[in-house]
């Protein structure tokens, strides 16, 4: 079996316990907000069952605003965990490097346990104004917990990060930036599917090599029925088929290749406008499998790179 799978069944099997207990409802909550970066304290009352409409209002956009900053917080402790384990594949060399990540991995899942809780409640709270009536000041407090728990492990991420990481390349990282936190989850699924099927990272990249040909031209032709669907004729006689390729016909791919179809690529999904959406679903479809393939491809180069004591440029 693949290391990448081993590696994760170190997690110890534990139950959550639940941090959000229901409280009866009393007639009276006190919302206490300490605003940091100008050491002024609020107070807001908000009475249950009679609560004055621009009094609600203001505890609501409070919490909601307490909501978005943690939601920055956490996007960035996803982005460098999932940097980290997509590329310890490539930096790390012994099992005991992977058992000390697999640890801290099992307290960034309990995190987002409470990070989705607090998700929900917040959905709920915004839908439901009544909601309110129960436990903003709970919410709220929640938040600060959660967002705590994220600045703890921000920190242990970033030392990781910049001692083990240091030397992988910004060209290697371009997949993955600009993904949100829910995105990167979601493509950690399918490149742990993907990695799963082989017994090594070399194994998967000569595979993609090799059986990609389909893919690739699938891509490219559904991004180009995206792109007639457009009202621009520009668009229209730059991004056609050889554009992207060569020939109509892959037999095989080089690195290079790869590279430069990928950056045409998301180039050109920056033109997009008004698309007919079922040539968008294809084309998006294709982009996910391609951008995991791709992902392996370049996780595979760093750690030649490194085997060989290649340093090129750094990232921050």
């Amino acid at each position: 079996m693949f290391f990448y799978s081993e590696y994760g069944k170190m997690f110890l099997e534990c139950k959550y316990m639940s941090l959000f207990k229901k409280k009866r409802k009393v007639e009276e909550i006190n919302i206490s907000l300490e605003e940091t970066d100008n050491a002024i304290e609020e107070k807001v009352e908000v009475k249950a069952k009679t609560i004055l409409p621009s009094l609600a209002e203001e505890a609501i956009a409070v919490v909601n605003k307490k909501y978005s900053s943690l939601l920055k917080v956490y996007n960035n402790l996803l982005y460098n965990f999932y940097l980290c384990k997509f590329f310890s594949l490539a930096v790390y060399k012994n099992i005991d490097e992977f058992s000390q990540f697999a640890s801290l991995e099992h307290q960034i899942n309990n995190t987002k346990e409470l990070f989705e809780s607090v998700k929900t409640r917040i959905t709920k709270l915004n839908e439901d104004k009544d909601y309110v009536d129960s436990y903003l000041n709970e919410l709220y407090d929640d938040i600060n917990h959660v967002n705590e728990n994220c600045l703890g492990l921000v920190s242990r991420i970033d030392e990781e990060r910049r001692n083990k990481f240091n030397l992988l390349k910004i060209s290697s990282l371009a997949v993955i930036l600009n993904k949100s936190g829910e995105e990167l989850e979601k493509m950690d699924k399918r490149f742990t599917l993907f990695v799963n099927s082989f017994k090594s990272i070399e194994e998967a990249s000569d595979y993609i090599f090799v059986n990609s040909g389909e893919l690739v031209t699938n891509l490219v032709n559904s991004l180009v029925r995206c792109v007639a669907s457009t009202n621009r004729d520009d668009f229209k006689n730059k991004y056609n088929l050889y554009y992207f390729l060569k020939s109509d016909v892959i037999i095989w791919l080089s690195l290079a290749d790869w590279v430069e179809i990928y950056n045409k690529v998301r180039h050109a999904t920056t033109v997009l406008r008004n698309v007919d959406i079922a040539n968008y679903i294809d084309f998006t479809g294709y982009l996910e499998e391609f951008e995991i393939r791709y992902l392996v491809l370049m996780i595979n180069e760093e750690k030649k790179n490194l085997i060989k004591g290649g340093k090129d440029e750094k990232i921050n």
